[in-house]
């Protein structure tokens, strides 16, 4: 998710999130948890995409206990991109008025 190419880091993150269902991995990714949300997040303001909206979801889900810390970041970002993803559905570009 570090690379510098906007489609590896997306392609890294969907993939991340299918390792989630084995215990061995939880408790590698368990000490980087918070590099990975920030580095979620950083895609995520870089460009919109379900797939990776999903994969952050199960990663919420997979460490649910240990969220409250980043609650709030996650709350924000999620109203946002739904915000934008409403727009682009309904055809109105947020960028019309600039």
């Amino acid at each position: 998710m570090k690379d510098t190419e906007l489609p590896v880091k997306i392609h890294a993150a969907v993939a991340l999130s299918n390792m989630l269902g084995n215990e061995i991995c939880l408790k590698e990714i368990r000490p980087i948890l918070p590099q990975l949300l920030d580095a979620y997040l950083k895609i995520m303001n870089e460009m919109d995409n379900d797939k990776l909206v999903t994969s952050l979801e199960i990663l919420i889900d997979s460490f649910a206990d240990e969220m409250e810390p980043y609650a709030v970041e996650l709350c924000n970002k999620m109203v946002i991109y739904s915000q934008i993803s409403s727009l682009s559905y309904l055809g109105t570009s947020i960028f019309a008025n600039i």
